[in-house]
């Protein structure tokens, strides 16, 4: 569907004064009939195909890099920034202490 040419506002969290500036603002430069309408018929719903398998594609892809000497869809900085901070919360809740992580170490390690 086609985006709308006003952006739209989110200002719920400003001070009640400063909203109201930028809502006069936002009338200003987008009219009435340039503000986005949202209509919900044209919202998509994304379903994957009946009897996909997120896991098995996943390894599909990998064991494939590997055999062919191929690269992986996302490297192993990738997958150390996605696990990290999931796997430090649990350090932090099982030990009851707050746990640091710097995503630019990582990086300059590898």
């Amino acid at each position: 569907s086609p985006r709308p040419e006003a952006p739209g506002l989110s200002i719920g969290t400003f001070p009640e004064a400063m909203q109201q500036q930028i809502q006069q603002e936002y009338r200003r430069k987008y009219p009435e009939s340039k503000r986005p309408s949202f209509n919900e018929s044209a919202e998509k719903t994304y379903r994957t195909p009946s009897g996909y398998d997120m896991r098995l594609d996943h390894f599909r892809h990998f064991f494939d890099a590997i055999r062919t000497e191929g690269r992986v869809v996302e490297d192993a900085v990738f997958g150390a920034r996605a696990a990290a901070p999931a796997l430090l919360c649990n350090t932090s809740y099982r030990e009851e202490r707050v746990c640091g992580w710097d995503p630019v170490q990582i990086q300059e390690r590898t």
